[in-house]
């Protein structure tokens, strides 16, 4: 019989509660009889308690599994915490140092990089630096036209920037040069 967790930890609960008996203990000597039940979430947990000769009742049992951080803290290592950076990419940090920018002149609600998940920090991306520079940021996205499309408007001295794609993914079709042209037209005759 296989059980989840959870109902693991809440039928040891509900048999400490009802005999009065520690749930550390009766951790413990499951332990022993159940080997699918330790009460570490990893290997390297479990590894790292038996390496500096620790049991499971060395921890605080109020969480379900015991995790390398748990061993850690108990071990007395050091965490290293994931470090949560301002910048978005290393291009938008030297483009900041070297304009003499600091990342207070950039207030959080107008940044568009990405939000880390830990502290809620957004970061300050490229086009913030840009932005804030007055450097104009062009859009890279070329337009796409049929290859007809492309001969038309080149026959026609057309530059295919200035036309609205009205095909599929915003291409530009035959039909879109062509309307171009009649409009076009229809303006040097008024």
């Amino acid at each position: 019989m296989s059980i989840n967790n959870k109902t693991f930890v809440a039928v040891l609960e509900r048999i400490a509660d009802e005999y009065n008996l520690d749930i550390v203990d009766i951790r413990s000597k499951l332990t022993d009889l159940i080997p699918s039940s330790s009460p570490f979430k990893s290997r390297q947990a479990k590894q790292l308690a038996i390496d500096n000769n620790l049991s499971s009742t060395d921890f605080d049992t109020t969480k379900s599994k015991i995790s390398v951080d748990d061993v850690r803290n108990v071990c007395g290592i050091f965490i290293k915490k994931k470090k949560c950076t301002v910048y978005n990419s290393i291009q938008a940090k030297t483009l900041m140092l070297e304009n003499n920018l600091l990342p207070e002149d950039f207030p959080e609600n107008e940044r568009t990089g990405r939000t880390w998940k830990s502290n809620g920090v957004t970061t300050i991306s490229i086009n913030d630096v840009k932005k804030k520079l007055g450097i104009v940021i062009s859009s890279n996205k070329s337009k796409f036209a049929s290859k007809r499309a492309c001969e038309l408007a080149k026959e026609n001295n057309i530059d295919i920037d200035d036309i609205d794609g009205t095909g599929k993914g915003e291409r530009i079709t035959l039909n879109d040069i062509n309307s171009y042209i009649y409009y076009q037209n229809q303006n040097d005759d008024e």
